[in-house]
């Protein structure tokens, strides 16, 4: 991954490059002066990146079974948890009745809970029953 790979002169920055669990794919968020700060999945062997959200979100953290990614997405200034399908529903969907966090998402190793801190505690977040 490399800023020629988008239109010149837009990229900002590239951060953030975490694997899927099968190594297959990585997420990375990219900083850009035409379009919002999202987050993208390219294929560890090469090939064109591709956008999963048009939605300001940041901080990919892969599911066990690489379905899905879980973010940081901002509306109206805060950092909310949200989940977006990996090639399927590529929208934002913010988990409800979430705190707003203050570090990045991770995954249990089963799946069901995201956990991040938020303003003095440690927030869980069950997505499965």
């Amino acid at each position: 991954m490399t800023p020629r790979e988008f239109p010149p002169g837009t990229t900002s920055a590239l951060a953030d490059p975490v694997f899927s669990p099968g190594g297959e794919r990585f997420a990375f968020v990219r900083y850009s002066t035409d379009e919002p700060v999202t987050i993208w999945v390219e294929p560890a062997v090469g090939g064109a990146p591709v956008r999963l959200t048009h939605e300001r979100i940041e901080s990919p953290a892969w599911s066990p079974d690489g379905s899905s990614i879980a973010g940081l997405v901002q509306r109206e200034s805060s950092s909310q948890p949200a989940i977006m399908g990996v090639g399927a529903d590529m929208s934002a969907h913010v988990i409800p009745n979430s705190p707003i966090c203050w570090t990045p998402l991770d995954w249990s190793p089963t799946g069901e809970w995201l956990m991040a801190a938020s303003r003095n505690m440690c927030a869980r977040y069950m997505l499965r029953p």
